[in-house]
């Protein structure tokens, strides 16, 4: 990639567990630094879980699952950067969403369900086409950043993987196969 990718431990720090979403900000930032506003600083991961949890070392120290954050939170933190939001749910089963969100329901834009997939699809191309961005999906457990789509595959950048290449590519059939929390980040 052209821009940074961000994953667990990328700068010493151990956020194995809960900073999928937090890495996820980050790279956003570095592909908006990159690509439309080069004068930003990217904030360290220090900075991000401050302006979450101002107690955030308790937390490491004690209950680090209590430092989770899903898109939504991503989506408020970025606004800060002028960058807007579109948050979605893309439910396979009704039930999921009780399991699945810390957030409450109505802060998503729009609830998609399995028979709206196409619409799903149709959102990611126009979302690409419109900007460089990446998508961040979460499935209420593992969080990841798509960074372009090429016909029915999508590069996925991947913040559990400490070292090597955290990228890889798989076909969106995959977005079928669970329930997910999806934010689109907007910058046009």
């Amino acid at each position: 990639m052209e821009y940074k990718l961000y994953h667990y431990n990328i700068d010493g720090f151990n956020d194995i567990g809960f900073g999928c979403s937090y890495r996820n900000l980050q790279t956003i930032l570095s592909c908006y630094k990159y690509y439309y506003n080069k004068s930003i600083v990217i904030p360290d991961i220090d900075e991000i879980l401050y302006y979450f949890h101002n107690d955030y070392i308790d937390k490491i120290n004690g209950d680090r699952m209590s430092l989770w954050i899903e898109p939504y939170q991503v989506s408020q933190y970025l606004q800060k950067y002028n960058i807007n939001s579109k948050n979605i749910l893309y439910l396979i089963n009704d039930n999921d969403s009780c399991k699945l969100l810390t957030t409450d329901i109505k802060v998503y834009n729009r609830i998609y369900r399995k028979s709206d997939f196409d619409d799903i699809i149709n959102m990611i191309d126009n979302h690409f086409e419109n900007t460089k961005l990446p998508i961040i999906f979460d499935d209420g457990v593992y969080s990841y950043c798509v960074c372009k789509k090429n016909n029915n595959l999508v590069l996925i950048s991947d913040p559990h993987i400490i070292s090597g290449d955290i990228t890889y590519q798989k076909d969106l059939s995959f977005l079928q196969e669970k329930t997910w929390m999806i934010y689109f980040p907007i910058n046009y």
